[in-house]
């Protein structure tokens, strides 16, 4: 009983303190919008892309056999299907590497001299390909393409191998045997062509640039709400004289009761302000939400909070000096947006480091409003941030209980 009343009593001591500075609040919480509106707004301009060209690849027909020549010409007749990802042109060697050094070649691939001959009867064979050094990421598409194509060629050798074998015993004429050889091996390639895929993909779904005004607005709804929150937490920070928290301590009132107290009151103050900002966004981008929709957002962003508040707290009761300490939870602010995907999309970091961002609460706080607000998820999953906002609290109650202790 005796700890509630100490609690309420500095609630009614935090409520006055911040309607004495109510005057001066408003434009202190102005003062990021600026700075954020144009961060993201030059954010917004690098990341708008122009519609890619497609990979021009050149082919080169050292071979001059009937054979190449026809399947180079099939090639060339069902290149539309994939115009708008991939151009060939056929070219002599000169022409190609004149290309390649202009940079308007992506590669070149080269059928050697001997090749479909070297296939029937079954020497190794290989496409060779010279790449653009200036287009590196193009060039690695082409390899992997050629690749893709040279195991299924060396698969339907192995079968026109085996057809040769029985073929020498039927078919006298040389000429012959080649053409039906051939017809052999063009119907197994294509067949093998069309089973499997010639490039094994991954779909990777950039929002950033999908949804680029609204996940921008997200990610200003989310650093605003962020950056009001501390800015909140400051705007009640009392610094005690030691007589007084001598006074305090004897009349039974404890640390934890002091920061509980205060943790409530930028709480409340702090959802007052995120929910208002959030209306707002809802209305500008015209979202279709329904109750369980700002139920989720709520839960998610109510559990994201509490565990900033916590790390704030943690920073002011270990570090003694007021400007190691305003330094120390900007940085760590900082850190918060920038591993959230707010300031920087997620997609664009290492592969490394992305491995490691579900374990990082502000990631997965974001994660989870753009899965609500931008790609309509009708569920979250709460049990991560639950456990990181348990133990965030259990954290700071521990050091608020040691250091109060130690005042003692």
């Amino acid at each position: 009983m005796q700890t509630l009343k100490h609690y309420f009593m500095f609630l009614q001591i935090y409520v006055k303190q911040s309607k004495r500075k109510w005057l001066t609040f408003p434009l202190i919480l102005l003062s990021p919008i600026i700075m954020i509106g144009a961060t993201l707004f030059l954010s917004v301009q690098a990341l708008q892309t122009e519609e890619a060209e497609p990979i021009r690849i050149g082919i080169v027909n050292d071979d001059q056999s009937e054979e190449i020549t026809m399947l180079i010409d099939v090639l060339m007749e069902a290149k539309e299907a994939f115009e708008q990802y991939v151009h060939m042109e056929v070219l002599d060697e000169t022409s190609a590497q004149e290309q390649i050094d202009e940079n308007t070649l992506s590669a070149y691939v080269v059928f050697p001299a001997n090749f479909i001959e070297d296939l029937f009867y079954g020497q190794e064979v290989l496409l060779e390909m010279v790449g653009n050094k200036h287009k590196q990421v193009e060039s690695i598409v082409v390899k992997e393409i050629v690749d893709s194509v040279m195991r299924h060629i060396n698969t339907s050798q192995a079968n026109i191998l085996l057809i040769n074998h029985y073929a020498k015993k039927f078919i006298d004429d040389k000429e012959v045997r080649n053409e039906f050889l051939f017809e052999q091996f063009m119907s197994f390639f294509m067949y093998a062509l069309s089973k499997d895929k010639i490039v094994s993909t991954d779909e990777v779904s950039n929002i950033a640039t999908s949804s680029l005004y609204l996940y921008y607005g997200l990610s200003a709804f989310f650093i605003l709400s962020t950056i009001w929150l501390w800015i909140v937490y400051l705007f009640l920070y009392r610094e005690e004289a030691d007589r007084m928290s001598v006074r305090i301590r004897l009349y039974g009132v404890t640390l934890t009761q002091q920061l509980l107290a205060k943790l409530t009151i930028v709480l409340g103050i702090h959802f007052i302000l995120a929910f208002g900002l959030f209306f707002l966004f809802k209305h500008v981008f015209d979202l279709p939400l329904d109750g369980e929709d700002y139920g989720r957002i709520a839960i998610v962003f109510v559990l994201y909070s509490v565990i900033v508040v916590a790390i704030l707290a943690m920073i002011e009761m270990l570090v003694t000096s007021l400007k190691g300490r305003l330094l120390l939870q900007l940085i760590t602010v900082l850190l918060f947006l920038i591993s959230s995907g707010a300031i920087v999309p997620t997609i664009y970091f290492p592969l490394y480091v992305q491995d490691w961002l579900p374990y990082i609460f502000s990631y997965e706080t974001l994660f989870w409003l753009q899965e609500i607000l931008l790609n309509g998820r009708l569920y979250a999953a709460y049990e991560p941030l639950t456990w990181m906002a348990i133990i965030a609290t259990l954290l700071m109650l521990a050091i608020a209980f040691v250091k109060g202790r130690r005042m003692i």
